[in-house]
C-alpha cells in the first residue's frame, strides 16, 4: 500500500494503484492489524470502448454514529465515450465486510464530472460526515457524505468578493469543531485567511495568520495548529490562536518539495486504538 488517504479514531485507510486499478486496505498501528478491502466491482465497461479514460476515484472513512460502524465510501466519475458524465458510489461495511452500491441523484453527475475534488488534509471526517473540498473555475464548495444515511450533499463555500487562489485553498477542521477553509491572500506570500462555516453555506473570515519565516508547504491541520516545513526541511507547528511555534524534532532532506509533490511528505491525527479489524 502507497498512499495514507486519511485517519479516524486511530484506524488508517491505506491506497495502492498497479495498472490504473485501485485495492484499499484498513490498518490499526496499535494492534498491529491489516484488513484488506474485497473489490467493489464497478461495472463501468459497457459505457465505454476506450481502456485507458481514466476514472477518477475520490474516498472517505468514517465511524457511522448510530451503528458504531466503520465505514469507507469510494466514488469515482468520468464522461462515456458520448460525453455523458457517469458517475458511481459505494460504500463499505467494516462489520459486514462488504461494499453496497449507491443510487445517486441525477443532479449530481453533470455538476461532479465538471469539477475538480481535493482530499482534504489529515482527514475530512467530523461527527459522522465526511468533507470534500470541491474546486470550480472561479468558487468552490464542500460534498459531504452522511455515514448514517449514506446521503450526498453539498454546502456552497464562502463569498470572498475575489477568486479563490486554488493552489493554496486547502479545507481543515478546527477545534471546536468547525469545518473552514484556508487560503493565500496573495500569491507567493506567507499570509493565510481561514473562513469558518457557521452554518451551511453561511461563512465568517475568522482571521488572517502571518507565517513569514517557513516555507508555504503546508502538510497538515491539526484542531489548533498547522503543520509547515521549513527551507530546511524541518517540521514545524504554528498555533493559530497565539501564533507560537515548536519545532516537532523530525528532519528529513526533500521534504520542502511545494505544493506540486504533496506525497512526499503527509501528517495525519493519530489517536490509539483498540478496535479489531480482523
Amino acid at each position: 500500500m502507497t498512499y495514507v488517504l486519511g485517519s479516524v479514531y486511530g484506524l488508517f485507510l491505506l491506497k495502492n494503484v498497479v495498472d490504473g486499478n485501485f485495492s484499499l486496505s484498513l490498518w490499526n498501528p496499535a494492534l498491529r492489524e491489516v484488513r484488506h478491502l474485497p473489490d467493489p466491482k464497478f461495472e463501468v465497461q459497457p459505457y465505454t470502448t476506450n481502456p485507458q479514460i481514466p476514472l477518477i476515484g475520490n474516498f472517505g472513512i468514517g465511524l457511522d454514529p448510530v451503528t458504531n460502524d466503520y465505514k469507507v465510501v469510494w466514488f469515482l466519475y468520468f464522461r462515456d465515450d458520448d460525453n455523458i458524465p457517469r458517475i458511481y458510489a459505494t460504500v463499505y461495511s467494516c462489520s459486514g465486510d462488504s461494499w453496497r452500491m449507491l443510487q445517486l441523484n441525477d443532479r449530481y453527475k453533470s455538476h461532479i464530472c465538471a469539477r475538480s475534488f481535493r482530499q482534504p488534509l489529515g482527514t475530512g471526517y467530523l461527527n459522522g460526515t465526511y468533507y470534500w473540498l470541491v474546486l470550480g473555475a472561479w468558487k468552490c464548495s464542500i460534498v459531504s457524505f452522511d455515514f448514517r444515511n449514506e446521503e450526498f450533499g453539498e454546502i456552497e463555500g464562502p463569498n470572498a468578493g475575489r477568486a479563490f487562489d486554488h493552489h493554496h485553498l486547502v479545507m481543515i477542521l478546527l477545534d471546536d469543531d468547525s469545518t473552514a477553509l484556508m487560503t493565500n491572500v496573495r500569491v507567493c506570500a506567507f499570509e493565510y485567511e481561514i473562513w469558518v462555516m457557521v452554518q451551511p453555506g453561511l461563512w465568517n473570515k475568522l482571521f488572517a495568520l502571518k507565517c513569514f519565516t517557513y516555507s508555504q508547504c503546508i502538510k497538515s491541520w491539526f484542531p489548533r495548529a498547522a503543520i509547515y516545513v521549513t527551507e530546511r526541511s524541518h517540521l514545524v507547528s504554528v498555533d493559530i490562536r497565539t501564533g507560537e511555534t515548536r519545532p516537532l524534532g523530525f528532519r528529513q532532506p526533500g521534504l520542502n518539495k511545494g505544493l506540486w509533490n504533496e506525497t512526499v511528505c503527509s501528517v495525519h491525527i493519530y489517536k490509539e486504538s483498540l478496535v479489531t479489524i480482523k
